[in-house]
């Protein structure tokens, strides 16, 4: 898979519009990611548990529309 060996060397993602759920795992061990960004317009609604798990973030601002974060057990 090329996602997983090169998942390590991303430091910045801007999550679309469209994405309105990210699962659990999504970026997980995504050691390098410092920055993540959504869309002015984003209609993200749901974060799951450990979807940033393993990461460096440094600064997300969570859009509006986001009414769930699960939280890690």
């Amino acid at each position: 898979m090329i996602w997983h060996s090169t998942r390590t060397r991303i430091q910045r993602i801007l999550i679309p519009s469209s994405v309105k759920v990210i699962g659990q795992n999504s970026f997980e061990e995504c050691q390098d990611l410092q920055l993540i960004q959504f869309q002015d317009d984003s209609n993200l609604k749901m974060i799951i548990s450990h979807a940033f798990y393993g990461c460096s973030i440094q600064s997300m601002i969570i859009p509006q529309k986001v009414k769930t974060i699960e939280k890690y057990d």
